[in-house]
Formats: structure tokens, C-alpha cells, sequence
């Protein structure tokens, strides 16, 4: 008997160890139903990261369960709905239930066919107006459906924002805003169908890529307008930007350029400028971004200009380019174009060619004393390319980037190099040679260490315990 019974307890012993490296090795937080993926976020909550589902219409659920584990989760978040490769789905209406708080930005950008948002009334976040996402007190406009077809648009009176990536490809003509809009947020109307726009009266901000490879081909900029963030990135099909006479920080001319107030700085070249492009004399500065993208063949910088900012000029179909002997600040990534030499043959020009040299008509060298290195990223072992190589001027700083790929059975540390690691995001000064940084690997038995040895101290105890109490147990059994 005495043996059975401590037979029994090892069992239990042995059942509540496997209990325990199961919850410790069950690392699964994802799971799909009815065509739906959800990622599990804690306390009883669940977001949802795809749909797969074939339906014209879906519904999101407010509550859904994990048929492997028995769980019931509350649905509150939508992420990046990201359409898997080969799935086309036909889904043209997305009903959203009220326990839904958080929407991301770019939940729905591979939603193409959809044309229709439903919001449940009872949500107390968002709402939804005639298959259109605002925020609940309709002051911030959110999510346009892709394919709800219009001619104009009008924003509702009382919007005051109109949010990032709002009506990303968005199939309108035309949109007007009520003169209670003053921001409109990054990449709104990128890759949009538009191709005019009312501002209304009272806009003070428009964010970085608003317009970004949209068909939008005229702007008027009012005079409440206060902050401009490179609102049409690498390329946009703007043609003509009026900026109002009375507004105190821009400028426009009949070139079609927009300037600062003064007009000492080139702020934005409309892209879609072919011919010669000719900046004004009484410019000093061309700024971030200014020709991105530009059509021109040629480009004339006329004397008294005197600096280049970062990534003012990128083009690939410019022919000729002219510098002037004012010109002393070029930065290390201000210029990228691809020109033809005397023999036809391309060749491109950036910053870095330009160092060092002196201009017709003057003896000013561009960074006397200093030179240009190079960082090189070696992904020592990792799936996939390492990040592209990083040129700067010496003295200067860089920021390190992510390292996009991974390792079997190892996770990513940072950038590793003259017995330093440096994490992702780290700021570093340039020296004066070129340097190469490997990524760090670490097992994940290294990281796993710490969980390891306290399963097992708690396993130890366990048995420990069981074994104590198996042999007290025979023990006054036998005195019986």
C-alpha cells in the first residue's frame, strides 16, 4: 500500500512538472477563426492582424474564443490588416464592433475593395458616417474606404483634422474641407486619386507626405497656414502652388516654386516642371527636399546661392546641372542625380564628388580638412542582406538602423565593432576611416538561461516537497 501510494504522489509529482514546462514552452499568442486572425495583448484582449475571409461582407467580433485553448477574448484593436501573399479577398464592407479602441494608422491599407466602414453605435471611440471612420465627438476624420467611389468629397462641418493616411489611394476627384479644418496629417492623400482640393480658410498644418503620389495638380496654401512639412515627398503631380499674399511664413512666385517668407529659401519645385529650372538668385538656401523627383532636364543655381541641405536635389532625368561659385555648404547627401558625360555615358553626381572642389569663378573649397568615410553593416550570418553602407562627412553623426533580417535560433543585439556593441537607433561620430559593423547574435539558450534555471529550482522544490511528503507519509504509516 505504502508503495502505491508513494508511486501516486511521484505521478503527481511528474504531472505537475509537465504541467509547468508546458506553460513555460507555449509561446503561442496568435490564432485564427472564421477567417480572422487575432494576436493576443494581455489581460483578456485581443487586436486583429488579418482577415483572410473570403465574404463580402465581415464582421469583426466584440468577443472571440481560441478553440485550442478554451480562452473567450475581447476584441480592441485593429493593426495593420495585412493581406498574405496570394490572398485576394472580396471583402467590400468591414462592420466594427463598439468594444474597438485603437485603430492604426495603416490598418487598412490593403484594403482595396472595401467601400464601406460600419461602426456599431454603442462604440464609444469611433463612429462611422455614410461608410466613413471619424472619432467619436466627429472632429478628426479617419479612414476613407478606398473604393467608395465619388466625384466630391465635402468634409463634415466641425472636422478639425483630417488624419494621417486618411484617404490613402482614395478614389475622389475632388475634396472640400469646411473652414474648420487647420491640420491635415501625414500621408493623407498619398497615392490618392485627387486632383483638386479646398482648404477652406483656417488650415495651419499640413504633414510630411500629404500629397506623396497623388494626382493633385493645384494647391492654394491660405494665409492661417503656419507649418508645411514636406507635405509632397519624393514625387507628387503638383503643377502650381499659390501661397495667399497675406500669409506671414510663405511665399510662391510665377515660377510655381514655394518659398519662405522672404524668399531666401526654396522650400518645394513643383516635380512636374520639364525644361530648364532656373532658382532665383535671391535664394540662399535650397532646402530638404526641394527638387525631389523633378522632371527638368536642366537645372540652373544661380550665383548668390550658398546652400545645399540634405536631399534638396534627386533626379534621374536631368541633363545638365549648374553650380554656383557662391555655393559653400553641401551636405554630405544633399545632391543625387544621374548625368550623361561627353561620350553620352551616365554617371552620377552626389555630395560626395563635390567634396573638395573648387567652383568656376571662385577659390572656395567645400570642406576643406575634412573627408567623407564610410560604414559598412555585415550581417555575420543573418537571412537576409545587411543594411545599405552609410557615407558622412567626418565629424559628423549617424544614426545606426534596424538589422532587418534574422538567425536560426538566435536573436539580434546591436551592431558590434572594436569591442563596443551599439543598439539600433544609436547615434555614432563619424572618424576618420571607414569602419564595419557586425551584427551581434545571440543564442537563444542565452537568453532562455535565466527562465531555465528558475523552472528548474521550481521543479527541484517540487519534488523536493512531494518526496518529503511521500516519506513522511510511509513513515507513520510503518509506526501504525
Amino acid at each position: 500500500m505504502e508503495a502505491k501510494n508513494a508511486i501516486l504522489l511521484v505521478g503527481v509529482a511528474i504531472a505537475i512538472v509537465g504541467c509547468i514546462v508546458m506553460l513555460g514552452g507555449d509561446d503561442s499568442d496568435a490564432f485564427t477563426t472564421d477567417g480572422i486572425t487575432y494576436e493576443v495583448n494581455g489581460e483578456g484582449t485581443v487586436k486583429v492582424t488579418q482577415v483572410t475571409s473570403l465574404s463580402e461582407t465581415v464582421n469583426i467580433p466584440s468577443t472571440v474564443t481560441n478553440i485550442v485553448s478554451g480562452e473567450t477574448y475581447t476584441v480592441t484593436e485593429i493593426e495593420n490588416l495585412e493581406r498574405p501573399d496570394g490572398v485576394n479577398t472580396t471583402m467590400t464592407t468591414l462592420n466594427i464592433p463598439s468594444t474597438i479602441i485603437a485603430i492604426d494608422s495603416d490598418a487598412f491599407y490593403d484594403l482595396n475593395e472595401v467601400n464601406e466602414y460600419n461602426v456599431d453605435p454603442d462604440n464609444e471611440t469611433f463612429r462611422s458616417v455614410d461608410g466613413v471612420i471619424f472619432n467619436k465627438d466627429m472632429t478628426t476624420l479617419m479612414f476613407y474606404p478606398k473604393s467608395k467611389i465619388a466625384g466630391n468629397y465635402t468634409v463634415p462641418y466641425g472636422i478639425t483634422t483630417i488624419g494621417p493616411c486618411s484617404f490613402w489611394n482614395a478614389h475622389i476627384d475632388s475634396i472640400t474641407f469646411p473652414d474648420t479644418v487647420d491640420a491635415i496629417g501625414y500621408s493623407a492623400f498619398q497615392s490618392a486619386w485627387i486632383e483638386s482640393i479646398d482648404v477652406g480658410n483656417n488650415l495651419r498644418t499640413i504633414g510630411t507626405g500629404a500629397f506623396a503620389y497623388s494626382n493633385l495638380k493645384t494647391l492654394y496654401i491660405p494665409a492661417s497656414t503656419t507649418y508645411l512639412n514636406h507635405p509632397f515627398g519624393l514625387y507628387a503631380a503638383i503643377e502650381r502652388i499659390t501661397v495667399d499674399p497675406a500669409n506671414p511664413n510663405y511665399a510662391s512666385d510665377a515660377n510655381r516654386f514655394l518659398y519662405n517668407k522672404d524668399m531666401t529659401e526654396l522650400i518645394y519645385c513643383p516635380a512636374s516642371i520639364t525644361g530648364t529650372i532656373t532658382i532665383p538668385s535671391h535664394v540662399r538656401t535650397i532646402t530638404n527636399g526641394a527638387l525631389n523627383g523633378s522632371d527638368a532636364t536642366e537645372i540652373i543655381i544661380s550665383e548668390g546661392i550658398t546652400t545645399l541641405e540634405s536631399d534638396s536635389i534627386s533626379t534621374w532625368k536631368v541633363l545638365q546641372i549648374s553650380f554656383p561659385s557662391t555655393l559653400t555648404s553641401v551636405a554630405y547627401d544633399a545632391i543625387e542625380v544621374t548625368l550623361l558625360d561627353e561620350n553620352g555615358a551616365q554617371f552620377t553626381i552626389n555630395a560626395s564628388n563635390l567634396a573638395g572642389k573648387t567652383f568656376a569663378g571662385s577659390d572656395r573649397v567645400l570642406y576643406e580638412g575634412r573627408s567623407y568615410h564610410t560604414l559598412t553593416f555585415n550581417a555575420n550570418g543573418g537571412d537576409s542582406e545587411a543594411p545599405e553602407s552609410i557615407t558622412a562627412l567626418s565629424g559628423s553623426t549617424v544614426t545606426l538602423p534596424e538589422c532587418e533580417g534574422s538567425r536560426d535560433g538566435y536573436d539580434f543585439r546591436g551592431w558590434y565593432v572594436n569591442g563596443n556593441t551599439y543598439e539600433p537607433g544609436t547615434e555614432i561620430t563619424i572618424g576618420d576611416a571607414d569602419l564595419e559593423l557586425a551584427a551581434l547574435w545571440v543564442h537563444h539558450s542565452d537568453n532562455t538561461d535565466d527562465n531555465t534555471m528558475m523552472i528548474a529550482i521550481i521543479v527541484l522544490v517540487i519534488i523536493v516537497i512531494i518526496l518529503v511528503i511521500a516519506v513522511a507519509y510511509m513513515h507513520s504509516h510503518r509506526n501504525n
